[in-house]
């Protein structure tokens, strides 16, 4: 196969974590995610755990500066009445002025909380609940998409299954070589260009392919030198107006990889770009058609997010996985290694007022550390 475009790197900004808090949970816990709950008005760290239990642990603002200073070590808990969970979600999908809290399990469980209650509680797959994300439409509507370990895609609102696709079914009809039926991860993306707004579904599997879906249907497939273990959206590389835009709706096209000698089809500034983190450690970013190499960690990437940069700047991308320290990227420079004692398996960025970002780190050890994001 002909080895991917490596992006540029130019100058980067600047950046410091600073420690602000570091404690120990007395339980075990497979993923967190922070932000307002319920009708809260103040943050909060929402934790998943191996017994099916959600402990929600009330974020502690320092009165005098206004800053975040820790985490309530007591805190609620609720039961979903499932499996081991795998995949929280925090979104106001029930528009009862409150965040409700999406869970998947290991048992293929959907549970739906809101204002500290089950509102629908779900066994809709046969395999472990690996991925949620939330699909938004132009109309204001949204989907919980749902990947599954046997490869099965599920889009369902609250009450109600819209489709359901089994990924191997799909690639054979589409006579493709890669019927593979593990899912890795799930990731969802909204294109807008002009008059135009799209929204699709990433799939990525074990065969190195990342699939794009729309409403059930596959549009397109492209290739990877490793397996995509995550995803996340922003603008991570700066394209100036003479770019070639990229089309708002992809058509389908084979399985392949951007090549070098063809001359880049790049769009004008969108916050559409995607970052993708996998098996081999590397960072690659997804332009409509285009896959260029962005940056290398050299081991495996488990998770990724994005922090918006300045209003000219490109986003960060911060990434963890099987190595200990949590790592900031830029413009493809590595600007940041900040180091844990153990593995980063899951972490969450909280804005907190507008201007200050946290990040907060669950480790392997049960430790859940604070860092505040300077840049």
């Amino acid at each position: 196969m002909a080895s991917l475009p490596e992006f540029p790197q130019r100058n980067s900004l600047t950046c410091s974590l600073s420690i602000v808090s570091s404690v120990t949970l007395d339980y075990g816990f497979n993923v967190l995610r922070v932000g307002n709950v319920f009708k809260t008005t103040s943050p909060a760290l929402v934790t998943g755990s191996e017994d099916g239990v959600l402990r929600v642990l009330k974020v502690l603002v320092n009165e005098t500066s206004k800053n975040i200073s820790g985490i309530e070590m007591t805190g609620s808990k609720l039961e979903t009445k499932a499996g081991p969970i795998q995949a929280i979600c925090l979104e106001n999908l029930t528009n009862f002025n409150a965040v409700d809290v999406v869970v998947g399990d290991s048992k293929g469980m959907l549970t739906i909380l809101t204002n500290n209650q089950i509102l629908s509680r779900r066994g809709l797959l046969q395999d472990s609940i690996l991925s949620i994300a939330i699909e938004k439409d132009s109309a204001g509507n949204m989907r919980i998409l749902l990947g599954c370990l046997d490869g099965t895609i599920l889009a369902v609102s609250p009450y109600s299954t819209l489709w359901k696709v089994r990924l191997s079914d799909v690639l054979l009809c589409k006579q493709m070589k890669n019927t593979s039926t593990e899912i890795t991860c799930l990731h969802s993306l909204r294109i807008t260009s002009g008059a135009v707004d799209a929204a699709y579904t990433l799939i990525a599997d074990n065969s190195n392919c990342v699939h794009w879906f729309q409403n059930g249907t596959l549009v397109r497939s492209s290739h990877l030198p490793s397996p995509a273990i995550c995803m996340c959206t922003g603008y991570f590389i700066a394209l100036d107006s003479t770019s070639t835009p990229v089309p708002s709706t992809p058509v389908p096209s084979t399985p392949g990889f951007s090549s070098p000698s063809r001359k880049p089809r790049l769009q004008a500034r969108a916050d559409d770009q995607v970052a993708v983190g996998t098996r081999d450690g590397r960072i690659f970013i997804i332009i409509g058609q285009n896959i260029i190499q962005y940056g290398q960690i050299g081991t495996r990437i488990t998770n990724i997010r994005s922090v918006k940069g300045s209003y000219d700047g490109c986003d960060l991308v911060i990434c963890c996985g099987h190595f200990n320290f949590v790592s900031i990227f830029q413009d493809g420079n590595e600007l940041k290694r900040h180091p844990t004692q153990d593995w980063v398996h899951t972490f969450d960025i909280l804005n907190y007022q507008d201007s200050n970002k946290y990040l907060f780190l669950g480790c392997l050890d049960n430790k859940v550390e604070i860092l505040k994001l300077d840049f």
